[in-house]
């Protein structure tokens, strides 16, 4: 068992990027999905980010097996969400595509 902090995975995971808000949920039923959300809003303030990670901070089996943490962090130009591959879960980083870079593609 691996136990890793929602919340220090989240800091590591928001740094160096423009914060717009974000939805996390834990499952700890063992695949019951009852997941328990904690949102940060839009245009949220230091309060709302600071009592955000404080709900955060529990730890949580990041390695093989069922998904425990799931959610969407969304940036100004790109967003993270959860990923499981082989049983073991993190943060999948993208890049939001520009109206040219989807044209141009269109255009091919």
């Amino acid at each position: 068992m691996r136990n890793t902090n929602a919340k220090q995975e989240f800091l590591e995971e928001i740094q160096n990027k423009e914060l717009v808000c974000a939805k996390i949920g834990i499952d700890k039923t063992d695949g019951g999905r009852k997941i328990k959300w904690f949102y940060l809003k839009n245009n949220y303030s230091k309060e709302d980010f600071y009592d955000f990670c404080n709900k955060l901070d529990f730890g949580y089996d990041d390695g093989y097996g069922i998904q425990e943490l799931y959610g969407t962090i969304l940036f100004k130009d790109s967003y993270s969400d959860r990923f499981v591959y082989d049983g073991s879960e993190c943060w999948d980083y993208h890049k939001i595509p520009t109206i040219e870079q989807v044209l141009k593609e269109e255009i091919k």
